[in-house]
């Protein structure tokens, strides 16, 4: 059931990125914290729903961009509750992408430590995000748009 976990704690320590494993309250927290913030059910987030305000993308490579959402603020990447439980600290965005390149491809959950954005990659490459992630992707259509 630690199978995404194991993947994200071999590819950083591969590649010298310092990341956290949450202890298990702490995850259940952030992710009821998060639930709340949104207003989803924190046993699913975004599964099944799309929320109000929320926006997306279909676009198989748009995790290459997540560093522009992220920033350079830590923030929270976590899995499908049914896959795995674990949530990681990340310590930037720009290291969630070097993770990422570097592991195999799986579904994720992206949520600043501030609880500004709540971003979820689907097994259809679709990004569908809520907060600022809504407003990044509304930004990045516009612009293909031109």
């Amino acid at each position: 059931m630690a199978f995404l976990s194991d993947e994200i704690q071999q590819t950083s320590s591969d590649l010298g990125i310092k990341v956290s494993r949450l202890a298990p309250a702490e995850a259940r927290t952030v992710r009821e914290r998060i639930g709340i913030r949104f207003g989803l059910d924190p046993s699913e987030l975004m599964e099944h729903v799309r929320p109000d305000g929320s926006a997306s993308i279909h676009d198989s490579e748009i995790w290459r961009s997540l560093d522009d959402l992220a920033g350079e603020a830590p923030l929270y990447l976590f899995f499908r509750r049914d896959e795995d439980h674990g949530v990681w600290r990340i310590p930037d965005g720009r290291s969630l992408v070097s993770v990422l390149n570097e592991s195999i491809g799986f579904v994720f959950y992206i949520a600043s430590e501030a609880l500004d954005f709540l971003a979820y990659y689907e097994d259809h490459d679709c990004l569908l995000g809520v907060g600022r992630a809504a407003d990044w992707i509304r930004r990045i259509k516009s612009e293909r748009l031109r």
